[in-house]
């Protein structure tokens, strides 16, 4: 199987994508196991976790490099990239209503929590129905060709929501980070403020299909979990630079 030019480009971002988040994620976890910070933890869960809507294509863009041939199918595409990001989604709720929400964190915790459990239910219940089945027309669109699959119908819908409130809480957090004394707190309002800005993109890279569009964009979602990772987990010898 060939894979044209600029699948291949867009391959190259994005698995250098999730070998930097991979970098990120890894030495937020080291600093959570030095530390015991519970917010670390979670950090680190939202960081693995958000970056695997790319996860399939670049297993099979690194299969393709090795043997030529693409090792994933549809359900593969549709269960890695489509049932974990949610639990991203999760993890950072609980970060940000533990700083500015606590009295309701926990019923507005299982509430997500119940419906991010129903949906990826109704994914996995409705990929294995027969093939022809209407409701099957609410999954993702699998192009395997382009690495890649696009969210439609309810999953779109569910994509959206998320982004929306990501963007939302972040950008809310990243505001109240810059009305602190502490010059690094504010460092880190204004790393947020830029890294959740940035997500827009995230919900762009979910619909558009055209891949010479998508490389812009990615590289767009690059500076996303960059600028997340500095508002999140701000390391050491970057916050001494600031003060």
């Amino acid at each position: 199987m060939s894979l044209s030019p600029v699948v291949q480009i867009n391959a190259i971002i994005m698995l250098i994508a999730v070998v930097f988040v991979i970098l990120l994620a890894s030495h937020t976890l080291i600093r959570a196991f030095q530390t015991k910070e519970k917010t670390l933890y979670l950090v680190f869960i939202t960081l693995s976790l958000a970056i695997t809507p790319w996860l399939p294509g670049v297993i099979d863009y690194l299969s393709w490099l090795i043997t030529q041939e693409l090792v994933l199918n549809d359900a593969a595409y549709i269960l890695i990239g489509s049932t974990l990001y949610p639990i991203a989604f999760l993890s950072w709720l609980y970060i940000y209503l533990d700083l500015v929400y606590q009295k309701r964190r926990n019923q507005i915790i299982v509430i997500t929590g119940i419906f991010i459990i129903i949906s990826d239910i109704l994914i996995i219940y409705t990929l294995f129905l027969p093939t022809g089945t209407p409701v099957k027309e609410l999954l993702p669109v699998v192009n395997q060709t382009e690495l890649d699959h696009y969210y439609q119908g309810f999953i779109l819908i569910v994509a959206i929501l998320i982004s929306i409130a990501v963007i939302i809480t972040g950008i809310h957090l990243g505001r109240r980070a810059l009305e602190s004394d502490q010059r690094d707190l504010k460092w880190r309002g204004r790393f947020l403020i830029i890294g959740f800005s940035l997500y827009i993109f995230a919900i762009v890279d979910s619909i558009i299909t055209d891949q010479y569009l998508l490389i812009p964009v990615r590289i767009c979602i690059m500076a996303l979990f960059l600028f997340l990772y500095l508002g999140l987990a701000l390391p050491k010898w970057i916050r001494n630079k600031l003060e």
